[in-house]
C-alpha cells in the first residue's frame, strides 16, 4: 500500500515538474518579447500564460488531495466532498464555483490536509488583486466588445503582481505543510519509540 502511495505521489511530482518547466518557459519567452516590443498581443499572451501556470498548480494540488484522501480516508464534510469530487453520497448537487472560489477552497483544504492550517484570507488586498487578475484574463479570453481585448498598463501590473503573490503564497504553503508534516512525523516516531521501549 505504501509503495503504491509513493508511486502515485512520485507520478504527481513528475507531472508537476514537467508542466511547470513548460509553462514557466512560456512566461520567460513572453517576458523577453514584451521587453523588445510591448504590445497588446504579447500582453494577452502573458496574462493567459500566467493564468495557465496557476491553473496547472491548482490542478496538481487538487490531485494531491485526492490521492491523500484515497489512502488516508479523509473525513470531508459533505460540502467538501461535493466540491472536490463533484458528487455526494446523499445526491447533493455541486455548487458552481468560480475559479477564484475553487482555488481558495483547494489551497485551504491542502493546508488542512497537511496540518499546516495556513488559512488564506479571501478578504485581503492580495486576494482581491488575484480576483481582478482572473477577471482580466476572463475578459480577454471571452471578449464581448473590441475594448475587452486591450490590457492597460495598470492592469498588466495588477496581473503580474497577483501572479507573483500567488507564487509566494504557494511557496509558503508548501514550506509550512512540509514543516508541519515533518513535526507530525517526528512526534509519531517519538511515540512509537516510547511504545517499543515499554514493550507495548
Amino acid at each position: 500500500m505504501q509503495d503504491n502511495l509513493d508511486e502515485k505521489f512520485s507520478q504527481l511530482r513528475k507531472e508537476f515538474d514537467i508542466l511547470s518547466a513548460a509553462l514557466y518557459k512560456d512566461l520567460l519567452v513572453i517576458q523577453e518579447q514584451i521587453k523588445i516590443d510591448d504590445n497588446q498581443t504579447w500582453r494577452r499572451s502573458y496574462t493567459k500564460a500566467m493564468f495557465s501556470a496557476i491553473e496547472s498548480q491548482i490542478s496538481s494540488i487538487e490531485s494531491h488531495i485526492k490521492v491523500t484522501g484515497e489512502f488516508a480516508h479523509l473525513a470531508l464534510s459533505e460540502d467538501e466532498e461535493v466540491i472536490l469530487y463533484n458528487k455526494s453520497s446523499t445526491g447533493k448537487k455541486p455548487k458552481k464555483l468560480s475559479f477564484a472560489e475553487k482555488s481558495l477552497f483547494i489551497l485551504n483544504l491542502f493546508s488542512e490536509v497537511n496540518y499546516s492550517f495556513l488559512k488564506i484570507d479571501n478578504q485581503s488586498v492580495k486576494w482581491g488583486q488575484f480576483k481582478t487578475f482572473i477577471k482580466i484574463r476572463n475578459r480577454i479570453t471571452h471578449p464581448k466588445h473590441s475594448s475587452d481585448v486591450d490590457i492597460s498598463d495598470e492592469e498588466i501590473l495588477i496581473c503580474e503582481k497577483a501572479f507573483n503573490d500567488f507564487q509566494t503564497t504557494m511557496q509558503i504553503l508548501f514550506q509550512k505543510s512540509g514543516e508541519a508534516l515533518e513535526e507530525f512525523a517526528n512526534r509519531l516516531s517519538v511515540a512509537l519509540n516510547g511504545m517499543k521501549n515499554n514493550d507495548i
